[in-house]
């Protein structure tokens, strides 16, 4: 009775988890908060301190491109959310496979056939 109790507790934190990753994807799909800061201008340090200028040349593939900064950075922290709130997903459904797997019975058969004694002829 206690491995039943077990997985139904572990069904439903798997499903909390996979709920929270979909809310918190949800919020920010809808604007109503950010992702992740985990890259930001103040990470990477384009310009050389040294003279001001690009170090990988004259002209950034992003001036090509007309993108400010920070929708490229907004777009990675976005990514890498979603591969984060992926993970929690993959990790709620697994936490509540065990769960599943804890509470359904287990039937194991134990019929055994008959061995002939001797082989027939032919």
């Amino acid at each position: 009775m206690a491995e039943k109790i077990t997985g139904y507790i572990l069904i439903f934190i798997g499903i909390v988890i996979i709920a929270i990753a979909g809310f918190r994807i949800l919020s920010i799909f809808k604007g109503n908060t950010q992702p992740i800061n985990v890259i930001s201008e103040t990470t990477f340090s384009v310009n050389n301190p040294a003279n001001g200028q690009n170090p990988l040349g004259s002209i950034s593939i992003l001036e090509t491109l007309g993108l400010p900064r920070s929708n490229v950075y907004y777009v990675f922290n976005l990514l890498f959310e979603l591969l984060f709130m992926g993970f929690l997903v993959k990790l709620g459904a697994h936490v509540a496979s065990i769960g599943t797997s804890m509470v359904r019975p287990v039937y194991v058969n134990y019929k055994v056939k008959d061995k002939p004694d001797k082989p027939n002829p032919q």
